[in-house]
């Protein structure tokens, strides 16, 4: 008889080992009756600070109110509210605060996870680890490795609950170094996002129900490392490359919506047992005003009046007047040349296509509109550089050069093409002197000097005098290209 217990225990306990070892938890759906649970995930990346825009438009706000409406026609969905990194760095608003103003913001809207993006480092270490603080985000990366950020920002993130776990890993882009500021990422190690993503969803897979990567990566390059995976994710959430997706490879979906909070992506999963399938995927275009009908929606509307007011009391300053909208082109070289202008005895200008992030509309155009173009904490590079690496930088310029004429795919100074065994003294800033955009500068040619002048400083001094002299910002480019375009 005791034998009989014994064993009829034994038995007891073995099934319930069974029932919970890696592997077997579908048996936990055996004999019941399966629920069907519906997780709703909103996603915006690259926002780039801009909670608001020019002419009245709340942004920040109308997303809030939009993401509450999708909560309320989705009863009992598990919402997540991500983001795909570059979440700082742009409109006025946002930069001139190291980012500090779109943290708290972010916070009020309730991200809860974001990839980090290359430009969470543009105003240092220590502004990134205080934006975190203040967003209440949850940053991931699993292939950065970097001994600063020991245990602040993870790898990858788990949620749990009854219905159903979901797991979170980070990715960033694998240029790094190349688009961000090099002197605040000295210490980083980047390393290929399928390695360090693979490792993770292999570790999360026999835990977790739905599996996503969150990466500041474009679609065309995470496609190819997705590829390789061993554990497919089942949805890809992109950034960086500005662009809209929404695109099934082979059962996986990848999304990207569009820069500075324009539109938004809506992604449905229904998970019934063991199943999980996108039920559909959405990018919905930024409403247009907000109706500030909501609590949350007005507390938004008050924090971001607040900057704005610090805005106009910082950089309020009009500098000079624009008929019409300004072509961004004209102003990549209007700024271009008003650095040679303040630089007389050099001999090019050049800055990075990707460092203007914003354009002139028709208007009174003030500080403030030129810190949204040029938002980067830049100084100017006095630099002298070798007519290869010249040649090599201007044609990653687009327009953004002055001093020198492109003729045939050759590049000229006053008539006279470019010796590539010449030196040359170059204008410039430390954001490409450091390497950013794939620039590079051989400074051990000539002198390189690091200056204490902020790079919006000729521009603005430029357009202010002209206006002086009673002049709109066409006429004063137009004068700029007389004596620079030939």
């Amino acid at each position: 008889m005791k034998n009989k217990s014994f064993k009829i225990i034994f038995l007891l306990i073995a099934i319930q080992l069974f029932t919970y070892l890696p592997g077997c938890r579908e048996s936990k759906y055996a004999g019941k009756e399966v629920k069907e649970t519906t997780f709703l995930f909103l996603y915006t990346n690259d926002e780039h600070g801009h909670f608001y825009q020019r002419g009245g438009n709340y942004k920040a706000a109308a997303l809030y109110e939009m993401w509450e409406e999708e909560k309320k026609e989705c009863p009992g969905c598990k919402v997540f509210k991500l983001s795909g990194g570059d979440n700082y760095t742009g409109y006025v608003g946002s930069s001139m605060f190291y980012g500090h103003s779109m943290a708290e913001i972010m916070n009020l809207i309730g991200y809860q996870v974001s990839a980090v993006g290359n430009h969470e480092f543009d105003f240092g270490l220590k502004a990134f680890k205080r934006n975190m603080i203040l967003s209440k985000i949850k940053y991931i990366s699993s292939n950065i490795i970097f001994s600063d950020f020991r245990n602040v920002f993870e790898p990858a993130v788990v949620f749990e609950s009854l219905d159903g776990n979901v797991a979170f890993v980070g990715a960033t882009t694998e240029d790094l170094k190349q688009v961000s500021f090099a002197k605040y990422i000295v210490d980083a190690k980047v390393v290929k996002p399928d390695r360090a993503v693979g490792r993770r969803l292999r570790e999360l897979e026999k835990f977790n129900d739905i599996l996503v990567v969150v990466a500041h990566d474009s679609y065309e390059s995470t496609l190819n490392w997705v590829s390789s995976l061993e554990i497919k994710p089942t949805i890809v959430f992109n950034a960086h490359s500005h662009e809209e997706i929404v695109k099934n490879h082979e059962g996986v979906l990848f999304v990207q919506a569009g820069k500075n909070l324009d539109t938004y992506a809506r992604v449905v999963v229904v998970k019934k047992g063991r199943e999980v399938r996108v039920l559909k995927a959405d990018l919905i275009p930024l409403k247009e005003k907000a109706d500030f009908n909501l609590k949350g929606s007005k507390k938004i509307k008050t924090l971001t009046d607040k900057y704005l007011k610090t805005v106009e009391k910082r950089a309020g300053m009009k500098l000079i007047l624009a008929k019409k909208d300004f072509k961004a082109k004209d102003f990549q070289k209007l700024y271009a040349c008003s650095l040679l202008k303040d630089h007389p005895d050099f001999d090019v200008a050049m800055s990075n296509p990707g460092g203007f992030r914003d354009t002139i509309v028709k208007g009174a155009v003030k500080k403030s509109d030129i810190i949204s173009i040029l938002p980067f904490n830049n100084r100017i590079v006095l630099a002298e550089v070798s007519g290869s690496a010249l040649v090599y930088n201007l044609d990653l310029t687009e327009e953004s050069y002055c001093g020198v004429k492109k003729m045939e795919g050759k590049w000229f100074k006053e008539g006279v093409e470019i010796k590539k065994d010449g030196v040359y003294k170059v204008v410039a800033h430390e954001y490409i002197f450091g390497g950013g955009d794939y620039f590079k500068f051989d400074s051990e040619v000539g002198d390189s000097n690091i200056t204490s002048k902020d790079w919006r400083t000729p521009v603005e001094k430029y357009l202010y005098e002209s206006s002086k002299k009673g002049l709109c910002i066409e006429k004063a480019f137009e004068q700029l290209m007389i004596k620079y375009d030939r």
